[in-house]
């Protein structure tokens, strides 16, 4: 697993408020936050799979957190294989980082919340759902912005068609903050 973080824009954005004498106005900046997860597989035998999230050991996460205004919103970017003949759908979960305990989909659903549903693959291929896209898929911003605001979290992730057959090539966390000057 690779883990990376990146801040963009803040530096474009802080240039701008160098130039404007006085300002004492809020910055507005990007934090693309690049956790990266490779090869869920999600199977028959498992219509689940689970991975964690820890963003708080990470330099930039510790040189910045403080900084943290407000978390705008919450996306992600996903690679997804489907080796069936069928299309595939899933559903992200997200709950406390040591939440893992859950043992069946139905005690996922029962116990944590759904974040992001209705994603799909079609037949016998990868698709990407990039940033935008997964915005779409959204269930419970409120919920993904206290978690991104933790730094720590736990996301499963279910099949929801028959038979269950997805690969989760790789993803990423993309969080969108607005900082402090």
């Amino acid at each position: 697993m690779m883990k990376k973080i990146s801040l963009f824009a803040a530096l474009s954005a802080l240039l701008a408020f160098a130039i404007l004498p006085g300002c004492d106005s809020l910055l507005s900046g990007t934090f693309v936050i690049d956790y990266m997860i490779y090869d869920i597989d999600i199977t028959s035998g498992s219509e689940w799979d689970l991975f964690q999230v820890d963003l708080t050991d990470e330099d930039v996460w510790k040189d910045h957190k403080d900084e943290i205004k407000n978390i705008d919103n919450v996306g992600v970017e996903l690679w997804i294989t489907n080796p069936t003949t069928g299309v595939q759908t899933a559903e992200l979960y997200i709950t406390d980082y040591d939440d893992i305990g859950h043992a069946s989909a139905t005690a996922i659903r029962q116990n944590t919340d759904v974040v992001f549903d209705n994603l799909s693959a079609a037949p016998q291929t990868q698709t990407h759902i990039d940033w935008s896209t997964s915005l779409g898929h959204v269930t419970d911003l409120n919920k993904l912005r206290t978690y991104a605001e933790l730094g720590r979290f736990a996301v499963y992730t279910i099949t929801t068609t028959l038979p269950y057959a997805i690969e989760i090539d790789s993803a990423r966390v993309i969080v969108t903050v607005t900082v402090k000057k």
